[in-house]
């Protein structure tokens, strides 16, 4: 929407009043207000809520797997991203690269101490294995995107998840990369056809495949 996440402060987006920081409180503000906007009664969306939880819980679930740790800092802020750019591109069919490309950057600054890469003994190393990571999901990407495109006729794979694989790459090397789109893809597969056979969508309509390749991304941290 082109709106600054810094200044203004947090608004309703109807009375344009400020919310102040008790009203502000993840999830616990939401269900004490009732869903609602303190000063004109505007319904907040679950959504925010919904948001806020998974992210709380996919830090503890970090937390189980890594302990207080590096490999926690390294892995917070792209689960965090994952979760942001689904929501994202659920609403509004886009993933922003300042997410995509900003977690590539992040990834490769921070691969000298990410467990995925320990097994190398040096830093610029797994530099490199981050980097050629990103440049294997970010491949990988654009031929998936060319052959459906001439298999199906249609885009099957948009620029922003094509970026969005260069991000896992950063992050878990070519592997993780390789085993984020198949797992999208499953998972993908999967949901579609069930909203199909419950006549929620067509078999021509669009799905957003970035929600998709984010739980790719979590399964694959979380399982391998």
């Amino acid at each position: 929407r082109g709106l600054s996440v810094v200044s203004p402060r947090s608004f309703c987006p109807s009375c344009r009043a400020q919310i102040s920081w008790r009203d502000n409180v993840p999830v616990l503000s939401w269900l004490f207000l009732r869903g609602r906007c303190r000063m004109c009664g505007l319904r907040v969306s679950p959504r925010y809520p919904l948001v806020e939880t998974a992210v709380a819980l996919l830090f503890g679930a970090l937390y189980f797997k890594f302990g207080l740790s590096l490999g926690f800092a390294v892995f917070a802020p792209f689960v965090w991203m994952l979760v942001v750019v689904a929501a994202i591109d659920i609403e509004h069919r886009i993933i922003p690269d300042e997410f995509s490309l900003g977690a590539v950057v992040v990834g490769a600054a921070l691969s000298f101490v990410n467990p995925f890469f320990l097994a190398f003994a040096v830093w610029h190393t797994r530099l490199l294995f981050s980097l050629v990571g990103a440049s294997s999901g970010l491949a990988l990407g654009f031929a998936v995107a060319w052959l459906g495109e001439k298999i199906f006729r249609k885009e099957s794979l948009g620029g922003g998840d094509v970026k969005l694989l260069a991000a896992s790459g950063a992050y878990m090397g070519a592997a993780g990369a390789v085993w984020t789109l198949l797992l999208a893809s499953f998972v993908g597969s999967v949901v579609s056809l069930a909203l199909i056979a419950a006549k929620k969508i067509g078999r021509s309509d669009y799905v957003p495949f970035g929600p998709f390749l984010a739980v790719g991304a979590l399964m694959y941290i979380f399982l391998f």
